[in-house]
């Protein structure tokens, strides 16, 4: 019948089995190299500032912080947004709050809603020695997490890029942490004043 194809006439690719001689060829040539993923880094600093504020000396000193009827939000939560934000040298509520719209790291932080920016600031001010001791710990265990890591020097600009630093210098010493903390803290309530006055 014309327009009809026998189908014993359509070619087929061989057959390939274990022992073919295709596959016999390709052993021992695979060119696979399997690879460790590791999170972006801005990722594993949010798990840091988590663990920190969990494990820091000095804990906020309610379980839940309210502020002039907003709240309750977990203190630790708050404790560690703020302790990512300074970290990675975000000292303004404003841009502090714009992370939390747009980057899911931030959000991910709380388990609630946002907190009226001045219930931000009063715990800010309220829980300040926590703060600190958090961010201490952040860098304790920042440091640690460096040492871990291979020395690719590309990798280390882009840890010391993520928290705003030029190289682990200031990491090096407990005193240089210590100042390096304080002042990113005095910097954030200063910067914040500065914006409020005008």
């Amino acid at each position: 019948m014309p327009g009809k194809m026998d189908a014993a006439a359509i070619p087929t690719e061989p057959e390939l089995t274990l022992d073919s001689p295709t596959l016999r060829a390709t052993r021992g040539q695979s060119s696979f190299e399997p690879q460790i993923l590791r999170a972006p880094p801005k990722v594993r600093l949010a798990g840091l500032a988590r663990e920190s504020a969990a494990r820091c000396a000095i804990q906020p000193r309610v379980t839940h912080f309210h502020y002039q009827g907003d709240g309750p939000f977990i203190s630790r939560e708050l404790l560690a947004l703020l302790t990512l934000s300074y970290a990675t040298r975000l000292f303004t509520l404003e841009r502090i709050y714009e992370a939390l719209r747009e980057e899911i790291v931030f959000q991910g932080l709380l388990s609630t809603s946002l907190p009226h920016p001045s219930t931000a600031r009063a715990f800010r001010r309220l829980e300040r020695p926590s703060l600190v001791s958090s961010m201490e710990c952040f860098f304790e265990l920042f440091t640690g997490l460096l040492a871990r890591e291979p020395g690719d020097p590309d990798q280390m600009r882009a840890w010391m890029g993520a928290v705003g630093l030029k190289s682990d210098a200031p990491l090096r010493s407990p005193l240089e942490v210590e100042r390096m903390v304080v002042d990113r803290v005095n910097q954030a309530t200063w910067t914040d004043k500065m914006l409020l006055d005008f």
